[in-house]
């Protein structure tokens, strides 16, 4: 890799109906040792392994919320690591391991797929619950959680919803991943101390206001601002969108497509 981080958009759409060139979420950060897949839309698998990333580097999986544009390709990745595996006569580089907002959705997942080939391996997968705070720390990032009111309160004292922010150790390079959010106020922990990438729904907000309310009420607005998880009207239109953006922020505006890449 040229730059010390990767991050490729394997799914661009939210959960319309399908479309066609686009999957539903999914973000993959590469260093060059490992792989951390954010959200796991329906293809993400076949996504990246077509692009040319080495599946078996994959380290953790983290879920921002349980809905199916977000979690729907789960079984068949970690299913994928299994055939990999078996075909390659090679072992996973790490122990893999996913963080989710909903332990026991990942688990029925996994559970689901026993009858097929290498079900049983499947459900030996580590899965652990989100909470606010630091979720997992290795020796190339470091990744926080924070709750946010896309659906509603927490129940029973947990949150459903998470967003999250990324932090690298060798640079210090830091990425905010939205999720899907109720409005910007749920970033302003992550955003307040900056950011040199936010990943940022279209899905639930105008991208034009989203820009503007980063111009003028965040003091240090992100380096780059990457709007993914797309809805029908900036799919509508991603052209028009893309110029009226950059002329309404200061720094650079990109308009994720499936299978973009962005060096950091």
């Amino acid at each position: 890799m040229s730059g010390s981080v990767k991050i490729t958009v394997l799914g661009s759409c939210s959960g319309t109906e399908p479309m066609p060139g686009r999957h539903h979420t999914s973000v993959l950060l590469e260093t060059a040792s490992s792989l951390y897949w954010f959200d796991a839309g329906e293809g993400c698998a076949h996504t990246a392994h077509t692009g040319g990333a080495d599946l078996l580097k994959s380290r953790c999986l983290f879920i921002t919320h349980p809905h199916m544009d977000h979690t729907g390709g789960v079984p068949h990745l970690v299913w994928t690591f299994q055939k990999l595996q078996w075909v390659c006569r090679q072992s996973m580089k790490h122990d893999f391991a996913i963080f989710a907002p909903s332990v026991q959705q990942i688990r029925n997942y996994l559970s689901a797929a026993s009858p097929t080939e290498f079900g049983e391996e499947m459900q030996k997968t580590k899965v652990f619950q989100v909470q606010d705070g630091v979720v997992y720390q290795d020796e190339n990032l470091t990744v926080e959680a924070l709750h946010n009111l896309h659906l509603g309160e927490a129940e029973n004292g947990e949150w459903h919803s998470f967003s999250y922010r990324i932090r690298m150790v060798e640079s210090g390079t830091v990425i905010v991943l939205s999720g899907d959010v109720r409005s910007l106020e749920d970033l302003q922990p992550f955003l307040r101390d900056g950011a040199d990438l936010l990943l940022m729904e279209t899905g639930h907000h105008d991208p034009l206001g989203v820009c503007k309310t980063l111009s003028n009420g965040v003091d240090d607005p992100p380096e780059t601002l990457l709007f993914y998880h797309h809805g029908r009207k900036i799919l509508a239109d991603p052209e028009y969108y893309r110029e009226a953006c950059q002329q309404n922020y200061s720094r650079k505006v990109l308009i994720a497509e499936d299978g973009m890449s962005l060096f950091l």
